[in-house]
C-alpha cells in the first residue's frame, strides 16, 4: 500500500511518460494494441504487472480532461477500437453525471447560503413569482402570515393572506404598479391588526434566459421611529406654544421690576440678565414653531422675488450685529435683477440669516465673515464663509440633523440646541434646493445654499 507522497510520486511520473499523460496532452483517447511496440506505453522499473495491451480514456469537462481511465489486460490485442467506442460513451456519460452532480452541489450549498441570508434579515421579506404566488419568505414573514410550515404558504397568492391582513390589498396594489412601471415602489403602510407602521419595498425580479419574473416585497418596521417622530411633533407643539404665555408674564414683570428700581444698579443689572436669557428663549420658541410650520404645511406664500435683494438685506443686517464682535464683514453679494424665484420671502431670508448668525457665534471676536451670491442658467447659489472654530469632519453628515450640537471643547461655551441649521435644510429643500457645508477644524467653514430660479 503506498503512502500519500508515494502515490503523488506515482502519478506525477504516469503523467510526465506514461499513457495517461499522453491522453492527458493530446485530449483524446489511446488504444495501444501492443505495449512491447507502442512509444506511448512506458514501462517503470517498479512495475510488477505484465501489461499486454491497453486503452486510455478521458474524461473531458468543458474542454479540460479533469480524470482518465486506463483499462490494462496481459495479452496484446485483447482490446478493440468498438471496445474504445463504448468506454468512450460510458466515460462521456459518466462526466456529464460528475459534472451534474457538481452543479447540484453547488446549487444546494447556495440555496443554504441563501436561506442563511433571507433568515438573518429583520424585516419581512416574501418573495413571489409572475403570478404573485409564494416562493420563499423568511421566519419573520412567517410568523406575520402565522403560518406552521413554510410549505402552506408556498404557492398560495400573497393577496389570499387578506383575511389575516388587510395590509395585503395596498401591497398588491403596489406590486400592480411595479409592473407597469418596471421600478422599485414604496409604500407607507399602517397593519391595524398588529398596531405596527411598515415601509414596504416592492420590486422585480427577472431571469431572461427563462423568460421568467416575479415580486420582492421587503417590510421594514417602522413602529419606533414614527412613534418617536409623533412624540417628539407632540412635544415640539407643548413647548413652542404653552411656553409662550409664562415667558411673556416674566418679560411683564421684569418690566414692572425695573421701572420701580431704575436707581438700584446691582438689580438693573440683574433684571438685564433675565432680558437676555427671555430673548435667548423668544427666538428659540420662534425658530421651533417655523420648523414646525416648514415641516407640517406648505409653502402658501410664494411670491416672485429678486434673490439677491433677499441676500443684501441679510448681509446688511449681519454688519450691525459684526460690529458687535469686532467682525469684519465681506459684502460680495451680486445684485442680479434679473435673477428672480418663486418663493416664500419671509422663510427663505430665514434660512440665509440663520447661515449668517450661525457664523457670527461660532467666529471668535475679530474674525472674518464672507456673505457671497452667485447663478447660473438654472440656479441661485447663497454662501456664508467664516475663518472660525471650524467642525470636525465626523460631525460633517449630522450638522444639518434636528437638535444635533457638535460635542467639542472649542463650542462648549456657545449657547444653542440644534435648530438653526436644520430649518435652513427643510426651508431649501421646501423651495427643490439644497445645502451644503464644508468645514475644517481652526480653519472655518463655508456653509451654502442654492435653489431654483427664473431668468428674465
Amino acid at each position: 500500500m503506498l503512502n500519500s507522497e508515494e502515490s503523488v510520486r506515482v502519478v506525477s511520473r504516469v503523467l510526465d511518460k506514461g499513457l495517461a499523460g499522453w491522453v492527458v496532452r493530446n485530449r483524446k483517447a489511446a488504444l495501444v494494441y501492443d505495449t512491447r511496440t507502442d512509444d506511448r506505453w512506458h514501462i517503470f522499473p517498479e512495475d510488477e504487472i505484465t501489461v499486454g495491451s491497453a486503452m486510455c480514456v478521458p474524461f473531458m469537462s468543458d474542454g479540460v480532461v479533469v480524470a482518465v481511465l486506463t483499462l490494462v489486460h496481459n495479452e496484446p490485442n485483447h482490446f478493440s477500437e468498438t471496445q474504445l467506442r463504448v468506454i468512450t460513451i460510458v466515460t462521456n456519460q459518466a462526466t456529464i453525471a460528475l459534472r451534474n452532480a457538481q452543479l447540484f452541489n453547488r446549487i444546494e450549498t447556495q440555496q443554504r447560503q441563501l436561506a442563511a441570508v433571507l433568515q438573518s434579515v429583520p424585516d419581512l421579506l416574501f418573495v413571489m413569482d409572475e403570478g404573485g404566488r409564494l416562493i420563499l419568505m423568511n421566519s419573520g414573514a412567517q410568523a406575520f402570515l402565522g403560518i406552521a410550515k413554510v410549505e402552506d404558504a408556498t404557492g398560495r397568492q400573497l393577496i389570499s393572506f387578506i383575511e389575516r391582513d388587510e395590509i395585503f390589498t395596498d401591497i398588491q396594489q403596489g406590486m400592480e404598479e411595479a409592473a407597469r412601471s418596471d421600478a422599485p415602489v414604496t409604500l407607507d403602510i399602517r397593519s391595524e391588526r398588529t398596531k405596527h407602521d411598515y415601509t414596504v419595498i416592492v420590486s422585480i425580479w427577472g431571469e431572461a434566459r427563462d423568460n421568467r419574473a416575479g415580486y420582492v416585497v421587503l417590510m421594514h418596521d417602522v413602529t419606533q421611529l414614527l412613534n418617536l417622530d409623533r412624540f417628539k411633533t407632540e412635544m415640539l407643539s407643548i413647548v413652542s406654544h404653552d411656553l409662550r404665555a409664562p415667558l411673556a408674564n416674566i418679560a411683564g414683570y421684569t418690566d414692572l421690576i425695573a421701572f420701580d428700581n431704575q436707581d438700584n444698579s446691582q438689580l438693573m443689572e440683574w433684571i438685564d440678565i433675565i432680558r437676555r436669557q427671555i430673548d435667548r428663549m423668544d427666538h428659540l420658541l420662534e425658530s421651533l414653531l417655523q420648523k414646525k410650520k416648514v415641516d407640517e404645511n406648505n409653502l402658501d406664500l410664494r411670491y416672485g422675488v429678486i434673490l439677491s435683494e433677499l441676500a443684501k438685506r441679510v448681509a446688511e443686517n449681519m454688519m450691525v450685529d459684526g460690529n458687535r464682535k469686532n467682525h469684519t464683514i465681506i459684502d460680495e453679494v451680486r445684485m442680479e435683477e434679473d435673477v428672480t424665484g418663486t418663493v416664500d420671502a419671509m422663510l427663505l431670508s430665514r434660512a440665509m440669516e440663520n447661515f449668517a448668525s450661525n457664523a457670527l457665534k461660532y467666529t471668535p471676536e475679530g474674525g472674518r465673515i464672507i456673505i457671497r451670491t452667485y447663478s447660473d442658467a438654472q440656479r441661485f447659489y447663497f454662501e456664508v464663509e467664516d475663518n472660525g472654530i471650524g467642525i470636525p469632519e465626523d460631525s460633517l453628515p449630522r450638522i444639518f440633523d434636528e437638535f444635533y450640537r457638535v460635542n467639542s471643547r472649542a463650542n462648549r461655551a456657545i449657547h444653542g440646541v440644534g435648530i438653526g441649521l436644520s430649518l435652513v435644510k427643510s426651508i431649501v429643500e421646501r423651495h427643490e434646493g439644497t445645502v451644503w457645508v464644508n468645514s475644517q477644524i481652526g480653519v472655518g467653514s463655508l456653509f451654502g445654499m442654492w435653489i431654483p430660479i427664473e431668468k428674465k
